[in-house]
């Protein structure tokens, strides 16, 4: 892995009012008028409500993938 590699954010969520309308047609009319500022506004509650579930299910892909890693104790990490 390159330093680059590192430093490289990968989104893995976008929203838009297309995803709103798919969501809720009921709502079209209002979500029609909406602006780029109030998207961005429901777009960052999203990404607070998803945030928790994200690193779970993280956690789970990468046991997965690379196999169970032990669970480090707290008082272990104190003697540091």
């Amino acid at each position: 892995m390159t330093e680059t590699d590192h430093d490289t954010s990968i989104p893995v969520c976008s929203l838009s009012k297309e995803d709103l309308l798919s969501a809720r047609p009921d709502l079209e009319d209002i979500i029609a008028a909406m602006t780029i500022a109030e998207v961005d506004r429901l777009a960052d509650k999203l990404s607070d409500a998803l945030m928790e579930t994200y690193w779970m299910a993280l956690d789970i892909i990468l046991d997965d993938e690379f196999g169970e890693m032990p669970e480090i104790d707290d008082d272990d990490m104190s003697d540091e």
